[in-house]
């Protein structure tokens, strides 16, 4: 799945507040290519399903789309544009539908013969939801029928789709399911809407179509213009499978031509394909959603007979923040023009700035570019910036696959930032220092950064943070280990599973306080109850703004003041989702703060509303 970064303002006094969370969508602008974002902030998706259907009866394929855990049915309008990938936006939950929880896959069909398009939705639990369009061809109302499909149970996931399979002219239904192979049902008569069961899907010698390890997701169509439907299927690989009808109009028979019909780019695995001819040229294209929350789209340019799919896009543009599997935001004023930019590094290689073009206390984020620096495939980079030679601006450490951190001096000036690599970071015996996450703070209150690093230790394989003590001058580092790892007041380490940390001062005591996300997906606070240079830190709580990422979604939090009204705002990141932001509040005020969520490198956003004492 992916990661699939969450954003949240929050500010927590010393008396207990009331506090109650309202997401919101598009509170800071975020402009990409020229193009402002109209929901930058929704979270995007992980592990995306879709649907391509004219859900307005104006004649074209609009874009629905569910992501896992997301429970919504969005809506984003064909206005003339799709074959360019080009939709737009209208509804991010129609007919205010719930679905649940984890996956749901979407199929529509006009079930009852009214002349709209109903909905059907494949759970996680094996069974399909239909929901009846009581509205009509061109605004669409569906309510929930409860007894429908009550026979149909396929275990562990359902993934419908329909198409006439027997040429009796009404469609049938099949059911991709978790490792059991498809079900084909058909529809018994147009009066009832009852369907039978015929068989798994098999080969002229009986063995099961399978098109991969798990999690099958059939669809339907007729790729070879002969007349009949043919199959294609995914599954939990990165690849779709393409199964010729080679049976007769009224009796299929799917025949494995190519299980590598279609390898995407990167690793975009769990794919729920749809086609449509969305350039009216009488071929099949390709959409499909998939764990990247990425809706992906391949053109065929060649003919009804012989198709030939070429990648246009990617990712289309779906008005929403979203980096592909993980991510970790980092806020900093790069270019001194007193408010702060935002980088976001992936797994992917990407390292993106978006440029702060608003002001201190109004930002509007202007994405720049995806290789600020160059990074490297396969590991989030955990950036991190700091003053290290004392010249006024910043400097960037990058932590590589290997674990080496990676040290650019910003050899330009504070509003010109140009990094050279000086080459991997050392301690001052020359040993190469190695971790998972770098993070500089002066934790001796002595005017320079030291270095803190989490590392794994055995045998529980919890992460720790590791001090390195800098004993170089205001303009030239030099770390060293200290002989023990960060601890709390009661002289028991800090340590944490999947530990992503920073130390930032939330209580403006002048003393910094630690923040670790842990891959359970919440925040753990530590106050700094000591001194800037003696600290003690008290454990406060393990869920730090009521943030829950989700279990084994790797909450990775960043705060700084974005607003510029002198309290920390939150970002978090997430491995397999992301980002979150909140101000600080005074306990008489009342006040509103962000909350952005990126699932599987998405973004959300939530407005935090504090109110009065209790």
């Amino acid at each position: 799945m992916k990661s699939k970064v969450v954003v949240i303002i929050l500010i927590l006094p010393v008396m207990v507040l009331a506090q109650s969370y309202q997401q919101e969508i598009d509170f800071i602008p975020v402009t990409i290519n020229g193009k402002q974002l109209k929901t930058p902030w929704n979270g995007g998706f992980n592990s995306l399903s879709i649907s391509m259907a004219d859900i307005d009866a104006d004649g074209d394929y609009d874009l629905l789309l569910s992501g896992r855990d997301d429970g919504s049915l969005h809506f984003y309008r064909n206005d003339g544009n799709g074959a360019s990938g080009d939709f737009v936006l209208v509804n991010t939950s129609i007919s205010n539908l719930e679905f649940g929880q984890r996956d749901n896959r979407i199929a529509f069909e006009d079930i009852d013969f009214d002349g709209d398009l109903d909905l059907f939705v494949g759970e996680n639990d094996g069974r399909i939801k239909y929901f009846r369009n009581d509205g009509n061809a061109s605004q669409p109302d569906f309510m929930l029928v409860t007894t429908f499909f009550d026979s149909i149970d396929v275990g562990f996931v359902s993934a419908p789709t329909f198409g006439d399979l027997n040429d009796d002219g009404l469609n049938d239904l099949l059911i991709g399911t978790y490792r059991e192979g498809i079900f084909y049902y058909t529809r018994n008569d147009s009066s009832t809407t009852e369907f039978t069961f015929v068989d798994t899907l098999r080969s002229e010698t009986g063995q099961i179509h399978k098109p991969g390890i798990q999690f099958f997701v059939p669809s339907l169509a007729d790729i070879d213009a002969d007349g009949d439907l043919d199959l294609f299927a995914s599954s939990n690989e990165s690849h779709l499978a393409f199964f010729r009808n080679t049976g007769s109009d009224s009796v299929p028979q799917f025949t494995l031509e190519n299980i590598n019909f279609l390898i995407p780019p990167r690793y975009l695995a769990f794919m729920t394909p749809a086609f449509v001819d969305i350039d009216d040229d009488l071929d099949f294209d390709l959409f499909f959603g998939s764990n990247h929350g990425f809706v992906t789209f391949y053109r065929n340019d060649g003919t009804a007979t012989t198709p030939n799919f070429v990648l246009v896009a990617e990712q289309i543009p779906l008005d929403y923040l979203d980096f592909g599997f993980s991510s970790a935001p980092t806020v900093v004023d790069i270019d001194d023009d007193g408010d702060n930019d935002l980088f976001v590094s992936t797994d992917e290689g990407e390292f993106h700035f978006f440029r702060n073009s608003g002001d201190s206390s109004n930002p509007q984020f202007e994405w720049i570019t995806n290789q600020f620096k160059p990074n490297s495939k396969g590991s989030l980079n955990s950036p991190t910036w700091g003053d290290l030679d004392a010249d006024g601006d910043f400097d960037l450490l990058l932590r590589l696959p290997s674990g080496q951190i990676l040290h650019y001096r910003n050899n330009g000036t504070a509003s010109e930032a140009v990094l050279d690599s000086i080459g991997i970071l050392k301690d001052t015996l020359g040993i190469e220092i190695k971790g998972k996450q770098p993070g500089l703070a002066d934790l001796d209150g002595d005017g320079d950064l030291d270095l803190l690093l989490s590392v794994t230790v055995q045998p529980n394989q919890l992460d720790v943070i590791m001090i390195y003590e800098n004993f170089g001058d205001s303009d030239s580092a030099a770390f060293a280990a200290r002989p023990d790892t960060l601890r709390d007041q009661n002289d028991e380490l800090i340590t944490a599973s999947g530990m992503h940390f920073q130390l930032a001062d939330l209580n403006r005591d002048g003393s910094l306080d630690i923040f670790i996300g842990t891959s359970g997906g919440s925040i753990w606070y530590y106050e700094n109850v000591g001194s800037p240079t003696n600290p003690l830190f008290n454990f406060v709580t393990g869920l730090f703004a009521g943030v829950d990422t989700g279990n084994s979604a790797w909450a990775l939090p960043f705060l700084a003041d974005v607003d510029g009204d002198n309290d920390l705002d939150l970002f978090v990141g997430r491995l397999r989702t992301n980002g979150v932001h909140l101000p600080g509040v005074d306990p008489t005020w009342t006040m509103t703060t962000q909350w952005i969520l990126d699932e599987d490198a998405q973004m959300f956003y939530f407005e935090v509303i504090v109110g009065e004492e209790e």
